[in-house]
């Protein structure tokens, strides 16, 4: 039941605002704060966005840096596969003067015999004294 006696409760303007301001008030504080843990949520972001992209930049450098090295240690394979060929090459050529200079050597000396026999058999002197 209800009592009589009770007068009903009117709240004043006032009453409401000292009730409502230091909610108000707490409220923007936690705006405020909001807003500054955004802005620096968004710095850190750019922070770390300017951060990968030097990773990023480092990274191109790298794989350029690999690049360029493979590349120079193909030209360099290729290069001494090239030289080990044209000094075999050049060894064998010289092998190959030294037989025939060796051959014509022996032939020489064979036909220098053999002219000697002749002049023996014509009784004539021999014409070069042996080397």
């Amino acid at each position: 039941m209800i009592n009589p006696n009770l007068q009903p409760f009117k709240l004043t303007s006032e009453m409401v605002d000292s009730i409502v301001q230091p909610w108000r008030k707490l409220v923007a504080e936690i705006e405020a704060e909001r807003d500054i843990a955004r802005l620096e949520r968004d710095e850190a972001i750019a922070e770390c966005k300017s951060l990968w992209s030097l990773v990023n930049e480092n990274k191109l450098r790298a794989y350029k840096a690999e690049r360029e090295r493979d590349e120079a240690r193909e030209a360099l394979s290729a290069a001494k596969h090239y030289l080990t060929k044209e000094r075999d090459d050049a060894l064998s050529q010289i092998v190959q003067a030294e037989c025939r200079a060796e051959r014509f050597c022996q032939e020489r000396d064979e036909l220098r015999e053999e002219v000697d026999r002749y002049r023996e058999k014509l009784d004539l002197s021999p014409i070069h004294s042996e080397v």
